[in-house]
């Protein structure tokens, strides 16, 4: 008797459990439905935002963070739950073995739901950096609309986005944001700067080229899209802009490496016009 009175206690405590993640779905299920059947009142695409691609992966990684939250919370307490009952009702009777097993279970459930978190926690806050330093230079180039240039941010490409578009007198700017994390060693001038020799940038610590060839890439697409869209041979500038760093130049190279503040800097004030063609792209 006591034993299937403990039996039913755990069932009913876990089917509860599974009714709530039941209507949370649904009730998630009915609004996406529901917004299926409506549309927007706004006919026509609307110009983005910086950093408008990253802000979809973020709520999904705040919805995973709250539900990862709530069962790192929940599963010791289920777990002791149960084992209370089956105690309570005679179900069961503590032993060695019974707390060894228990004490498994929980602390590998526990170990394993904090690494998903760690890891959450840690792409969410990349993605909030690298949002934060699309902004900061999506700001930057704003002021470039008032001398009459162009700026489109989170340009949508084949399977990528360029961060943002460029389309100055003479010439058109692709620009990669790359926000990274500064290191902290006590020397605040060294910690904040980051050599550029042409090929490489070179940061505290470490050094590649890769955010240089991703620059060049995105600007070899541009220039192929544009050059077909408006059947001229388009030319763009790749441009990789890392915000708050100090760029030291040794070298010129192909890209032209930006801190965020020298947005000025990318047009040449005795730059050509833009061709007729051109101009209807603006």
């Amino acid at each position: 008797m006591y034993m299937l009175v403990a039996l039913w206690w755990s069932v009913g405590f876990l089917a509860l459990m599974g009714v709530n993640f039941a209507l949370l779905w649904s009730l998630i299920w009915w609004l996406r439905r529901d917004g299926s059947r409506r549309r927007s009142p706004l006919s026509r695409n609307l110009l983005r935002n910086p950093g408008d691609s990253l802000r979809p992966e973020i709520e999904d990684l705040n919805q995973d963070f709250l539900g990862l939250a709530c069962l790192l919370v929940i599963v010791p307490l289920a777990v002791y739950s149960i084992w209370i009952s089956q105690i309570k009702f005679g179900a069961a009777r503590i032993t060695s073995a019974s707390i060894v097993w228990l004490g498994v279970v929980t602390l590998g459930a526990v170990a394993f739901l904090s690494v998903k978190l760690f890891r959450v926690l840690k792409r969410r806050r990349t993605l909030y950096l690298a949002l934060d330093g699309e902004m900061a230079i999506g700001q930057e180039l704003n002021e470039l609309m008032r001398k009459g240039y162009a700026v489109y941010h989170d340009f949508p490409a084949e399977r990528f986005n360029i961060d943002h578009v460029v389309v100055a007198p003479g010439d058109v700017f692709a620009i990669e944001t790359k926000a990274r994390p500064k290191p902290i060693t006590g020397n605040a001038k060294a910690d904040a700067e980051v050599t550029y020799n042409g090929r490489t940038l070179r940061f505290p610590g470490w050094e590649s080229s890769d955010f240089l060839d991703q620059a060049t890439r995105q600007a070899t697409w541009l220039s192929r899209w544009l050059s077909s869209a408006i059947g001229e041979v388009v030319q763009v500038k790749p441009v990789l802009a890392l915000p708050g760093w100090y760029i030291n130049r040794t070298k010129r190279g192909p890209v032209q490496v930006m801190s965020g503040r020298d947005a000025n800097s990318l047009v040449h004030p005795m730059a050509v016009r833009l061709s007729s063609k051109r101009h209807a792209f603006r």
